[in-house]
């Protein structure tokens, strides 16, 4: 049983004396439960939160559980936060999208309002997309495409994707791609540049990721990769093995939906 001070001590004394209930007491003298924290616990959270990237106090129950073996509640979490100066803050809606940007997405979609899902069947969607491991550890970049008829190629970028490298994989990768579809396509690109061969370039609002088919997709492993090599090996896995050709045409048929829910909102974010 967790002792008292001396001063709370005499007021409960001098609280039964006068005969009020323990329940009275309980309230008037305000006597606080042991807490399962430490001060290094409480510390530990309030860093996590500040500094390693979570972003609530069910965020940090987790963290608490996965990495200290702590089990506590979010409220118990969320008190030590407010203790420590932590607000709690409105959740910012997302995306985020600026004015400007909503006016090129909205224009942007208006002139490919008449575009049927014939059209879109021709496009092919690359993109750069990071992986992330769980709770820290790293991450990986990926370059990656889609059309209408099969999954493309998958690349893993060393360093930065610069203008340079972004040539080498669309000279290679790319090109093997509408190759092997062998039919006119236009390709869909986020303002990196390349010499145009095989296809057309079509340009991309940005703050755009509603209408990115490659972004829609978001697999949760079965068991968290241990290490890089486990994360870009999983990430081949869920790519080449159990993205089929149906979910492909699924994601590309919606195009047509996507422009017109966009135009609605005026270029903001829709749901998906």
């Amino acid at each position: 049983m967790q002792s008292i001070l001396d001063n709370k001590r005499n007021d409960v004394l001098s609280l039964l004396n006068s005969g009020h209930t323990v329940a009275k007491i309980v309230r008037r003298v305000r006597v606080s439960k042991a807490t399962k924290l430490t001060i290094e616990n409480k510390r530990y959270c309030v860093q996590k939160i500040a500094k390693g990237g979570l972003g609530n106090a069910i965020q940090a129950k987790e963290e608490l559980s996965h990495s200290l073996k702590i089990n506590v509640s979010a409220d118990t979490v969320l008190r030590t936060l407010k203790n420590y100066g932590l607000g709690v803050l409105p959740k910012v809606k997302k995306p985020d999208i600026s004015d400007d940007n909503a006016k090129e997405c909205l224009l942007w979609c208006k002139d490919r309002i008449d575009w049927t899902l014939d059209n879109w069947k021709r496009v092919i969607f690359t993109d750069e997309l990071r992986k992330t491991r769980k709770h820290g550890g790293g991450r990986i970049m990926i370059w990656c495409e889609i059309s209408y008829s099969r999954i493309g190629w998958l690349c893993k970028i060393e360093g930065n994707l610069n203008s340079k490298l972004y040539k080498s994989i669309t000279d290679d990768d790319l090109d093997k791609c509408i190759d092997e579809m062998s039919q006119k396509l236009k390709l869909r690109s986020d303002q990196a540049t390349s010499k145009q061969k095989k296809y057309e370039v079509m340009s991309w609002p940005a703050q755009s990721p509603d209408l990115n088919q490659l972004k829609i997709r978001r697999n949760e492993y079965d068991k968290p990769p241990k290490g890089m090599n486990n994360l870009w090996d999983k990430t081949r896995e869920v790519w080449y093995e159990k993205i089929t050709v149906e979910e492909c045409q699924k994601v590309i048929s919606s195009m047509p939906y996507c422009v017109k829910a966009c135009i609605k909102v005026k270029g903001y974010g829709i749901d998906y």
